[in-house]
């Protein structure tokens, strides 16, 4: 393979990669469905309740958000629907003053639906992050992670030439050799900072 094939095929992987990481896409294909069955979920609490009574409404949430709501339904028994949500909110769950499964049902565990609702909220929004990222991965494992250091190089070059503006001159002065280690870091920002911008377009357009 000459130089310039080399080149063209490296080119071609970054574009798909670009394209599988755009957030318009990626917020069609997670955050939306995930929406929508967030919206349907119905739930009946009598206040106060109990601590069986938040285990049996989160694991319900989540056992209704994974039926309905992932690109690959699951269907889960109450005891794995239980132990997702256990495990989601001890991972992502950020209250005002507490944080992980503890903090979720104390603060679930106040006067109003509301309260519940917004741990509810955080569950969900938990449940984006998680299919995020396991989309991500699949993402880089399909484009990047299966090439040799070489090609990997070769994609780094790539995108310095057709991206280089979106990093500082000191990154852009390492060279692709020094940033293959850190490819998929140089990504998620490039479109974390593409998403945000098309947020501020559009806010301005609105």
């Amino acid at each position: 393979m000459t130089n310039s094939e080399q080149n063209l095929t490296a080119e071609q992987a970054i574009d798909t990669l670009m394209s599988l990481l755009n957030e318009e896409l990626i917020s069609s294909k997670i955050d939306a469905p995930i929406d929508a069955a967030a919206r349907e979920f119905r739930f009946d609490v009598k206040l106060p309740f109990s601590h069986s009574d938040f285990n049996r409404l989160i694991g319900a949430f989540v056992g209704h958000m994974y039926q309905k709501g992932l690109r690959l339904p699951r269907h889960l028994s109450k005891e794995e629907a239980l132990t997702e949500a256990i495990s989601l909110l001890e991972r992502y769950y950020q209250g005002g003053n507490s944080k992980g499964y503890d903090g979720a049902l104390m603060d679930g565990a106040g006067d109003s639906l509301e309260d519940l609702e917004f741990v509810l909220f955080q569950l969900a929004a938990s449940i984006k992050a998680a299919e995020r990222n396991q989309y991500v991965q699949w993402a880089f494992f399909s484009i990047v992670d299966q090439s040799d250091w070489k090609t990997r190089r070769q994609l780094a070059a790539v995108y310095l030439v057709k991206y280089g503006d979106f990093l500082s001159r000191e990154l852009r002065e390492k060279g692709p050799s020094m940033l293959v280690d850190n490819f998929q870091d140089l990504i998620n920002n490039h479109v974390s900072v593409q998403g945000l911008l098309r947020q501020i377009v559009r806010g301005d357009a609105s």
